[in-house]
């Protein structure tokens, strides 16, 4: 699948150089299944623009990455779009803070109502 991980090498002079490494990822074959069915839509849309089925896999991926950051977020399209723009630079960090923020979010709804921590 086209995810890339990033790593600095040298090389025979002692230059650093960028590495990206593809990473594979296996899914079941109902998922492939709805994968491809799923293309012809993104291609009635976007017209036929991946060069490849990695390139598709990767694209439709990150759109559901990102769908799935901004869905917790308040409906402000500014702030949305800010957010995703900064996860595209530092995914770690904006993916914890999110989650803390939920985390702490919920901790402090089961403390106004009274609820467990556990529960």
């Amino acid at each position: 699948m086209g995810g890339f991980s990033r790593g600095l090498l040298e090389d025979a002079a002692g230059l650093p150089f960028l590495v990206l490494r593809m990473v594979a990822v296996e899914i079941s074959g109902e998922s492939h299944r709805r994968l491809m069915a799923l293309k012809r839509i993104v291609d009635a849309v976007l017209g036929d623009t991946f060069r490849d089925y990695s390139e598709y896999v990767e694209f439709v991926l990150l759109a559901g990455v990102e769908k799935m950051l901004v869905d917790p977020l308040p409906d402000d399209e500014l702030l949305r779009k800010t957010i995703v723009a900064m996860f595209r630079e530092n995914p770690e960090f904006v993916a914890d803070f999110i989650a803390r923020t939920i985390k702490s979010g919920e901790a402090g709804r089961k403390a106004d109502t009274g609820e467990s921590y556990t529960t």
